[in-house]
C-alpha cells in the first residue's frame, strides 16, 4: 500500500493569515509552484508545499478528503491500487498539487466526458480573507444546503481564499480493452 506522507500545518497557516490582515500585506499562495506564471508578486508567500496526506478516504464510500499541498499524482495511485480514479481528467504538470488544481479550475482533456474539477468538489476547507478557517461543502453526493461556496472558489487563483483541504468524488476504475486487428476486412467483420 503506498504511504503517502501526511503534514498538518493548518495553524501555521492560520498564524500566517492573521499576521498578513494585522499588517495588511497582501499575500502569494503556493503549493508546489507548478503553474508560476498566473500567481501575482506579492510579498508574503504562503506555501502549501508542507501540507499534505489524506484526511479521510474509504473506499466503499467512493469519497476522499485530503490537504491542498499533497500531489495528484500521489493520489492517483493509491485509488488506483483500490480499483479506482478521481472522478475528472485532473491536469499534471508533473507536481501539481490538489490545491492548486482546484485554485486554477483547469480540467484536461476529458473534461468533455468526464466533466470539470468543479463538478467533483464536494467540500473544502479554506481561510478566507479575515484569517477564519472555515468548511463547506460536505463528504456526501447530496450535500446541497446553502451556496455552494466550494464551486466558486474552483478557478479562483487563490483570490478569495487559501484551500486547506478538498474533498472530492472518486469513480470506479474504468476498464479499457485494446483490440488489434491485421486487416481492415478483419477489423469489420470482427467488431461488427
Amino acid at each position: 500500500m503506498l504511504e503517502i506522507a501526511s503534514n498538518d500545518i493548518s495553524s501555521s497557516l492560520l498564524t500566517q493569515a492573521k499576521q498578513c490582515l494585522t499588517d495588511k500585506t497582501a499575500l502569494k499562495i503556493e503549493g508546489n509552484n507548478s503553474r508560476p506564471k498566473i500567481a501575482n508578486d506579492q510579498p508574503v508567500v504562503v506555501s502549501l508545499k508542507e501540507h499534505t496526506g489524506v484526511i479521510q478516504y474509504e473506499p466503499s464510500e467512493l469519497v476522499i478528503k485530503v490537504r491542498a499541498g499533497t500531489p495528484v499524482t500521489q493520489i492517483q495511485t493509491l485509488l488506483k491500487q483500490n480499483n479506482q480514479q478521481l472522478g475528472t481528467d485532473f491536469p499534471d504538470y508533473g507536481n501539481s498539487t490538489f490545491g492548486g488544481a482546484i485554485a486554477t479550475g483547469q480540467t484536461g482533456s476529458g473534461r468533455p466526458f468526464l466533466g470539470a474539477i468543479r463538478d467533483q468538489v464536494l467540500g473544502l476547507g479554506i481561510i478566507n480573507g479575515q484569517a477564519q478557517a472555515l468548511n463547506f461543502g460536505g463528504q456526501v453526493m447530496k450535500n446541497v444546503a446553502g451556496y455552494d461556496v466550494s464551486r466558486l472558489l474552483c478557478g479562483s487563483a487563490g483570490k478569495y481564499a487559501i484551500i486547506t483541504d478538498v474533498t472530492l468524488k472518486v469513480v470506479p476504475l474504468k476498464n479499457n480493452i485494446t483490440v488489434e486487428l491485421d486487416a481492415k476486412a478483419d477489423a469489420l467483420t470482427t467488431i461488427n
